[in-house]
């Protein structure tokens, strides 16, 4: 088993069919070049990782299935994944004709590309989760375009502008899909009251579940009794807020374990734990081992 937790751009480099721009862009696919996604995938396995670099991915045949921030994403034939630095993902898995154009940026040019307002507006669309677009037949074409246009470019030494080519192609892509995002915004019906508490509760969920494991805490933010927020919750999802509010706890838990940066008791003092003991049986009740076992279980 691999110990990485956080899943650097650097580490997925030396891949031979891909394409990069210095150590900053990466283009990968296997469109033309047949090899095992499944395999070849660091997200196959259970442990979640923090993904560090923004993605793109273009799915052209097949079926991936994945965990993100502990939802569940199927894409499939036109659809396409946009992911923020610091996604966690685990458990992906793809059918054997799975294709798919992968375009990868690290966080300093994310920002960079970020500048212009096409690309602004996108970054927003992703800035708390992944964004899931499905594409027209001949927008999938113009992207799928794009992107073998971008690694054309790369394979060209002596190509003196590559930096400015794809900051414009992906100024082009980022305008298809904020588009398509517009479009099947429109055609939405509007959430109800309940589906927007929902929603709020799981963005508190996100950013505070390192404070408090208290339904009481997220109830008192919404401005709502913690019974009519485990009664909304449980409508909407079929599952309790103290659910998800220990699933949140125990991914962040289980990334900082296997990231090799923290101890336990360093772990247990971010998530906000009264001490170490009580961390370790709260994480052994759920998990199965204790933090330290799961820790050592990453380094074999």
């Amino acid at each position: 088993m691999n110990r990485i937790d956080y899943l650097m751009l650097s580490s997925i480099f030396d891949h031979e069919h891909a394409r990069t721009m210095g150590r900053s862009v990466l283009l990968n696919d296997n469109m033309d070049m047949a090899f095992d996604l499944n395999s070849d995938s660091q997200l196959a396995s259970g442990s979640p990782k923090r993904i560090d670099f923004a993605t793109i991915m273009i799915c052209t045949q097949g079926r991936m299935t994945l965990k993100l921030n502990l939802m569940d994403y199927e894409v499939r034939p036109g659809d396409v994944l946009i992911l923020a630095p610091s996604t966690i993902g685990q458990d992906v898995l793809v059918t054997p004709d799975c294709q798919l154009c992968m375009i990868c940026f690290s966080e300093e040019v994310y920002n960079e590309t970020s500048k212009n307002t096409i690309s602004q507006q996108l970054r927003n669309y992703i800035l708390r989760d992944p964004a899931k677009i499905h594409l027209s037949a001949d927008y999938l074409q113009m992207a799928v375009s794009h992107y073998r246009l971008m690694r054309q470019l790369m394979g060209d030494e002596h190509f003196a502008y590559l930096a400015e080519a794809i900051r414009a192609h992906v100024t082009v892509l980022s305008a298809l899909f904020v588009q398509c995002i517009e479009e099947e915004r429109s055609h939405q019906t509007e959430l109800s009251h309940q589906e927007r508490l929902f929603n709020r509760f799981l963005q508190d969920v996100r950013e505070h579940h390192h404070e408090s494991r208290q339904v009481s805490f997220y109830a008192d933010r919404l401005c709502i009794s913690a019974k009519y927020l485990s009664h909304v919750v449980k409508d909407i999802s079929g599952r309790q807020p103290m659910e998800w509010i220990r699933d949140y706890v125990l991914l962040n838990a289980k990334t900082l374990l296997r990231s090799g940066q923290y101890s336990v008791q360093q772990v247990s003092e971010l998530l906000a734990f009264p001490n170490p003991s009580f961390f370790g049986k709260y994480f052994r009740e759920h998990v199965g081992c204790t933090p330290r076992e799961y820790q050592m279980q990453g380094s074999l």
